[in-house]
């Protein structure tokens, strides 16, 4: 949900603060290879050209571990400079390699990125772009890891056949895990649709409770907070808040499980499924959903507005981990 509240005088403080001499740096940053296996060495350089007035300056390089900034050379979450040294007028330097570490066979499999930036040392604002490099690391991990939730099996290369049908359009797609890693107990899982890299869904499992983190489309995020699809141990009658967001507003859904049915689809009958409906607010939206043990989502259906109606069944899965 995107709530955004300024007001004129913080949105006046905000512009003039990313102006001020944001452009006096320019600053790129680059890791050695785009992709890593354990045992290979990250190392990581930076090319950066002062083109305003000489000040004292603080580097800050941090790794976006999956939307968690960790910063050098620490790796903590607190944004302490990497370095600070006196900025000259006009200095420039190139491909200069400031940092270098050994990747662990520990670290997940994931996208990662390398992102720095120069900021004053005085007043801490902005003096430089963002610098961004994207890297990947592949050490074998995440293929042992799977979901804790009888009702949605989640585990790398499992994947699910649908047939989709709206107002607009029909037709068969599939989601499938291409990748899952731990992190603090927490398992997460991103799902592609129809291999497509540019749609991913980010699924988190907090001890079979499991979360929608994000939808990422193109690249651009759906979500500002993990929210509950479907508990660990669903109860009739239990309810919860689900907020989406419908054109630009925020749009609150109940969740309520309605009790355990049996379900027939394209894939099979299903005796032992959670249905859990969906209402949102002043009755905007009504849908439903059916999760099958040791199956996942086998139906569901949406009615929003009267203008928006669509409904999706499972024709066939596969829950062969890769």
């Amino acid at each position: 949900m995107r709530i955004l509240q300024v007001t004129a005088t913080l949105a006046f403080f905000l512009l003039n603060a990313q102006m001020a001499g944001a452009e006096d740096v320019s600053l790129s940053v680059y890791s050695s290879q785009e992709e890593y296996q354990a045992g290979d060495t990250l190392e990581l350089s930076l090319s950066l050209v002062n083109s305003g007035e000489s000040f004292d300056a603080d580097l800050l390089v941090a790794i976006d571990c999956w939307g968690t900034l960790l910063y050098l050379p620490g790796l903590g979450t607190e944004a302490v400079p990497f370095m600070s040294a006196r900025l000259p007028a006009g200095f420039s330097i190139l491909d200069f390699p400031f940092f270098s570490i050994q990747m662990d066979e520990g670290i997940p499999d994931s996208e990662y990125a390398v992102i720095a930036t120069i900021e004053s040392s005085e007043d801490h604002s902005l003096r430089s772009n963002e610098a961004r490099d994207d890297f990947r690391f592949d050490g074998g991990n995440g293929t042992d890891i799977v979901g804790r939730n009888a009702y949605l099996p989640l585990a790398t290369g499992y994947s699910w056949t649908y047939y989709t049908e709206n107002a607009s359009e029909s037709g068969e797609g599939s989601a499938v895990v291409h990748e899952a890693f731990e992190n603090d107990g927490l398992r997460e899982f991103h799902l592609l649709q129809d291999d497509d890299e540019d749609v991913e869904l980010i699924l988190i499992d907090d001890g079979g409770d499991i979360y929608v983190r994000d939808l990422l489309m193109k690249g651009a995020s759906s979500f500002d907070q993990d929210q509950l699809i479907l508990p660990a141990e669903p109860r009739a009658g239990d309810s919860w808040m689900l907020l989406m967001e419908y054109e630009g507003w925020p749009l609150p859904v109940t969740m309520r499980v309605e009790g355990r049915e049996s379900v027939s689809v394209g894939a099979g009958d299903f005796d032992d499924c959670w249905h859990i409906s969906m209402t949102a607010m002043f009755n905007a939206a009504q849908g439903d959903l059916w999760f099958a043990r040791d199956v996942g989502l086998v139906a569901g259906n949406l009615d929003a507005l009267s203008l928006i109606s669509g409904r999706v069944e499972l024709l066939d899965y596969d829950l062969t981990a890769d």
